[in-house]
Parts: structure tokens; sequence; C-alpha cells
């Protein structure tokens, strides 16, 4: 058994953050047994990113309380860091999604979003790495997706 039984999963979201140690560890093993057997050479790989709108809604009522609490304690790691520099604008969070931002999106206006990043072996077209930050451009994430390729 799995324990997949066990937990009653609400979305996908859900059982991903749940799991996400053994995802992480079975994506690990994919790659290295591609690369043992030649499909996977990382010659060549390509970085991008694509903003995914977060959920902002309300879910269970069960999460409510640490939902608030994430999102304070996220509002005042932001509240710090805007104090050293010299912008004017409001920090704001979600309760609902406390790690999200507002970015811009593909219509020309503004919402509560990630920037999911991807990584991808050119030759075979492979995934090979995957993250989901907070930060609005993605010239920030080259290095850390070369850490997480290498």
């Amino acid at each position: 058994m799995t324990g997949l039984d066990e937990v009653n999963y609400h979305t996908l979201a859900d059982f991903r953050v749940e799991k996400q140690k053994e995802l992480d560890e079975l994506f690990t093993q994919v790659l290295a047994a591609l690369s043992k057997e030649g499909l996977l050479t990382l010659e060549q790989v390509m970085q991008d990113g694509t903003k995914i709108k977060a959920q902002a809604s309300e879910r269970a009522r069960r999460q409510q309380q640490e939902r608030l609490e994430n999102a304070l304690q996220e509002l005042k790691k932001l509240q710090e860091r805007k104090q050293g520099e010299k912008a004017k604008s409001k920090v704001r969070v979600s309760s609902s999604d406390p790690q999200a931002r507002v970015m811009p999106d593909s219509d020309g206006g503004l919402a509560l979003s990630y920037h999911a990043q991807i990584s991808a072996d050119v030759a075979h077209g492979l995934i090979v790495g995957v993250a989901v930050t907070p930060e609005v451009n993605d010239y920030a994430q080259v290095l850390p997706a070369v850490e997480r390729v290498g």
C-alpha cells in the first residue's frame, strides 16, 4: 500500500505538496535511468518560465488559520526586504496563496501568480529540472536552474 488511501487529497496541488520529497526522488531516479541508457546528454539545456495564476480563493476552513499565519510571515519577510530598498510600492500578500506575487499577465493586466521554470534537454526534449518561484523575471532563474540540473 502506498499510503494514498489514508489521506483525502482535495487537489493535485495538495498531493504534490504532501508528497514533494517522494516526487523529487522519483524524478531524480527517472533522469538517472535515462542518462544511464544514453537517452539524456545534458550537452545543451534550455530554460524558460511561464506565469501561472494563483488559486487566490478560499479552500477548506480547517486550512484558513494556517494560510493566514503563512501570509503574515511572508508579509513580514517582504516588509523587511523592502526596508532596504527605495521602493515606494506597498507590500501585499494573499491569505489563500501567501507565496504568490502580483505579476504582469499575458493580457496586459496584473494577477496574483507564480513563475514556473522548466529546464529541458535540447537533444531529446526531456524535462530535466522544474521549479516554481515567486520571482517576476526569468533572468534571475538561470543560475538556480544550472544548480538543479548539475
